[in-house]
């Protein structure tokens, strides 16, 4: 968490800080399961209090992924999805096993209730990717808080309690869940964004002009770079964004000037690699070059 999070804060690129985010919740999840396998099979305490704050932490780490990476909220929840695991890791190792479980299905409803309000109301996001992660999230804390409250109840001894929160269960919902944020992920490239596409009507071709002049001057492998690094800037832009031969058709009206600034700042491209370039809409004749300070006005003319 403290070396892919903290680090992005001030991200100018929020998409690239969402997927950055959410393949650390990824990986929390697959370590959760793999300490609740080791201790299923003779771990000690210490591995299932481990896997218990990796359980909060996973959906915590989801909401915050749907923050604005410069906003006071986003660092309020990191700041929260540290605290949390950590407070129910100690209940784990300090208070008696009923309790501690009790504790930690509570936290787990908290952290996903969040991480679907979180989802629900960000702006960084596509909105399919939003209603899979809202789903995802709403489905287990709906499921923790049931589980919670027949937990304080008499029922929990009962034969359908045991049935329904055995461990069994459990793994195959949040399986389920792990799997729609997954599937959240995939719908980022299927997906217009919710403030950078101007209704998908006005896309824009940035490619390599002269193919074979770019490769007598500066080599094969570093135009192809050079392609991949344009591809990335424009998803960073619009994750609409399409690859075409040799560049990329971008559905932004404000394409040259976006993808420019992606470029320069993030990529480090200079005007040797700008001179490269061409702008068209797709399908037209005319081409002219993207120069490194593209201006609004160019990118209106585009």
């Amino acid at each position: 968490m403290i070396g892919i999070i903290l680090p992005h804060l001030g991200s100018r690129i929020p998409l690239t800080f969402f997927l950055r985010v959410i393949g650390l919740a990824g990986v929390l999840a697959v370590g959760c399961t793999a300490l609740y396998v080791v201790s299923l099979h003779g771990g000690d305490r210490l591995t299932c209090s481990a896997a218990d704050a990796l359980m909060v932490a996973a959906p915590l780490v989801v909401g915050v992924s749907t923050t604005s990476p410069g906003s006071r909220r986003t660092r309020t929840v990191v700041t929260l999805a540290i605290v949390l695991p950590a407070a129910v890791a100690s209940s784990s190792l300090l208070l008696p096993n009923e309790v501690s479980h009790i504790v930690r299905i509570a936290a787990v409803t908290l952290a996903c209730a969040l991480g679907a309000v979180l989802a629900f109301t960000s702006v960084i996001v596509p909105r399919r990717s939003v209603a899979a992660i809202v789903v995802s999230m709403t489905t287990y804390a709906v499921y923790s808080l049931a589980r919670t409250v027949v937990a304080l109840s008499p029922a929990a001894s009962s034969d359908f309690a045991r049935t329904v929160f055995s461990h069994a269960v459990s793994a195959g919902v949040a399986t389920a869940c792990v799997l729609l944020i997954g599937a959240a992920v995939v719908l980022v490239r299927r997906s217009p964004h919710p403030e950078l596409t101007g209704g998908g009507t006005s896309w824009t071709r940035l490619v390599v002009g002269d193919w074979r002049a770019a490769i007598r001057t500066h080599g094969m492998p570093t135009v192809l770079a050079l392609v991949s690094e344009l591809r990335s800037a424009a998803r960073d832009v619009d994750p609409a964004s399409v690859d075409v031969h040799r560049g990329v058709d971008v559905p932004c009206p404000t394409a040259p000037l976006a993808v420019s600034r992606v470029l320069r700042e993030t990529y480090g491209w200079g005007p040797e690699s700008f001179a490269l370039l061409r702008v068209a809409e797709p399908l037209a004749r005319t081409a002219r070059s993207l120069s490194p300070s593209a201006r609004p006005s160019d990118a209106a003319e585009a």
